[in-house]
């Protein structure tokens, strides 16, 4: 709750809690551990992980994909993605970091480099993401610099085609969508482009050539 503070003069003013102190500045590092900025080990918090056999794949697909759901009070629980995809996850890991209990989950699909990533918080599903989609095309350089910020997402995907993959999120209110694709150039080379609220707010390449 907010703390209301008087100065000498009489005027009051109120003094909001510090960002770090929020509850939705907790879940947002959790997510951008799960996107990749790394695991933040015990030091932090505490983790494990496991993995399990891969059973039958043929749920693993973008129509099971979108049935997922994500929302930090009411996503999909592990237990109904579960069944969604016939089976669980591949492999997963866990964080606990301020008392907020955090899951990373990732199904295996059958085409190369096709796979589902979910991660939990308290339950609940907050982000989402899939690889190795169908229809893709390697991006080039040009291609990469003509993406402005403020574009639409339609406007996007009107220049370069369906993505290769996807991630996304919902925090504190904010959606926020990542579309990568493959690029020409050296092994490896792709490119990420960031959606906030249906338009572009970043972008980033690798090795990426015309």
């Amino acid at each position: 709750m907010a703390k209301k503070i008087k100065d000498d003069a009489g005027n009051t003013y109120v003094q909001k809690k510090p960002f770090y102190k929020r509850f939705w500045f907790w879940i947002l590092v959790v997510v951008l551990i799960f996107i990749g900025f790394g695991s933040l080990g015990n030091r932090n918090g505490s983790s494990s992980s496991t993995s399990s056999p891969n059973n039958s794949s043929s749920k693993i697909n973008k129509a099971s994909f979108d049935k997922i759901k994500i929302s930090e009070s009411d996503g999909t629980s592990k237990e109904e993605v579960e069944k969604i995809f016939g089976k669980k996850p591949s492999t997963s890991s866990s964080q606990s970091i301020q008392g907020i209990q955090a899951e990373e989950c990732v199904w295996t699909g059958t085409s190369l480099g096709s796979t589902v990533t979910v991660g939990f918080s308290n339950g609940h599903a907050i982000s989402k993401g899939i690889t190795g989609l169908p229809g893709s095309k390697k991006i080039t350089s040009s291609q990469y610099e003509a993406i402005q910020n403020g574009m639409s997402k339609d406007e996007v995907i009107q220049k370069l085609g369906n993505p290769s993959g996807k991630t996304y999120s919902s925090i504190a209110g904010q959606s926020s969508e990542m579309l990568m694709y493959d690029g020409k150039g050296d092994i490896g080379s792709n490119m990420t482009i960031t959606i906030i609220n249906d338009s572009v707010s970043g972008k980033s390449q690798t090795g990426m050539e015309n």
